[in-house]
């Protein structure tokens, strides 16, 4: 009837015409609209363009803004996803966004803070809970372009517990892999954020001699021991680090894990902490330059390479460990250069018995005897 179901005090069937208000978005296309969700005078929108059959579109979501003038709805915006390319798993702004298409309800996510604003959705195709922080188009009104997506991924692949007798990382809650994992290296500082992709990141890892970047359950068993890099060394600040965890994965026509993954094996997950919302994981391609924190884990027992997170005491031993110790690689070259000077002193000398024959230069030193002179019993030389 033309008001506003915001000011009714009851539940009240409303219908939006949404292809009227979207399809100019695709030229006249024809939508598919699953679900939507309104905060304040913005309706939420999830759909996509409606795809030929035998295609995997991703979906997107559109905003729609109330007008009390007109007392209807208008201006469709599409603020994350793409609705006309094939699924992906892709993070950051909504314009880069990308989601499954098997994505078929949304939903408000209370916060504590009455101007954060956040749209969470179920991203089956891609094992995954996304969020999507509309706060500044609620806010602001016109900053569509400041929608951030992140996500929450069924590391502990939720199919496979589901469905599957097989053992999987279900059970790996933070405190197990404290009790589990190996060493790990952080070093914290304004004046330790590089800018790093997967690959500089790994070799990061393989210079300090920890070994490869964490993946996501060590990351969390770290983060929930306060163990990790911040620009001030304050567990409440934020930090960013990579993780060796794909974000690849394969449209399921049955509940079970992908033999082959049809998107994403480029693509690789960020960590990202915030005092806000918390722990976050973003999916960004494997080759993209981040600002992150060197983060590594290996093996060798539980420890922690970083010394400002070390008692005095732990500090002083682990310096006279390092004083005490000489590296191989300055032992190596004084063994060689040792060995060489032996080996010329040794030319012209008689060998041990253990000497390598190919270093032996004559008979003698094989026969004991020179080849053309013998001796009777009393040392005299034959004639």
């Amino acid at each position: 009837d033309g008001n506003n179901p915001l000011d009714n005090d009851k539940v009240t069937a409303y219908k939006l015409p949404l292809d009227y208000h979207c399809d100019y978005l695709y030229g006249g296309t024809d939508m598919t609209f699953m679900d939507m969700v309104i905060i304040d005078d913005y309706a939420f929108v999830l759909g996509h363009p409606t795809p030929e059959k035998g295609q995997h579109n991703g979906v997107a979501l559109y905003r729609l803004t109330w007008d009390d003038d007109d007392e209807q709805w208008h201006n469709c915006v599409q603020i994350a996803g793409s609705g006309l390319k094939d699924a992906e798993w892709v993070d950051g702004s909504g314009k880069e966004a990308r989601f499954s298409a098997t994505v078929h309800d949304i939903d408000v996510l209370p916060t504590a803070d009455s101007k954060s604003h956040i749209i969470v959705m179920p991203d089956t195709g891609n094992r995954a809970v996304r969020f999507i922080d509309v706060s500044y188009p609620v806010e602001a009104g016109d900053e569509t372009d400041k929608v951030r997506v992140y996500s929450a991924p069924y590391n502990e692949h939720l199919y496979e517990v589901m469905y599957s007798s097989e053992a999987s990382n279900a059970g790996m809650t933070p405190e197990l892999a404290m009790a589990s994992d190996g060493k790990s290296y952080y070093h914290g500082g304004m004046e330790n954020l590089y800018t790093m992709n997967f690959n500089a990141a790994q070799d990061e890892c393989a210079r300090v001699g920890i070994g490869r970047v964490c993946t996501l359950p060590e990351i969390r068993a770290r983060f929930a021991r306060g163990q990790y890099p911040t620009p001030d060394g304050d567990d409440e600040s934020w930090t960013t680090v990579w993780m060796n965890e794909d974000c690849s994965s394969c449209h399921l026509a049955d509940p079970g894990a992908c033999e082959s993954s049809d998107w994403g094996d480029e693509y690789k997950m960020i960590a990202i902490f915030r005092p806000v919302t918390g722990l976050e994981a973003q999916c960004v391609h494997n080759e993209r330059p981040v600002d992150t924190y060197s983060m590594c884990c290996g093996v060798g027992g539980p420890a922690v390479l970083d010394g400002t997170y070390l008692t005095p005491k732990q500090q002083q031993q682990q310096q006279a460990k390092k004083a005490a110790g000489i590296s191989f690689g300055v032992l190596i070259p004084f063994m060689l250069i040792g060995v060489a000077i032996y080996g010329v002193y040794m030319r012209k000398r008689a060998k041990p018995a253990w000497w390598p024959k190919f270093l032996r230069q004559d008979r003698r030193e094989e026969t004991g005897h020179a080849p053309h002179r013998e001796v009777d019993l009393r040392g005299r030389d034959y004639i």
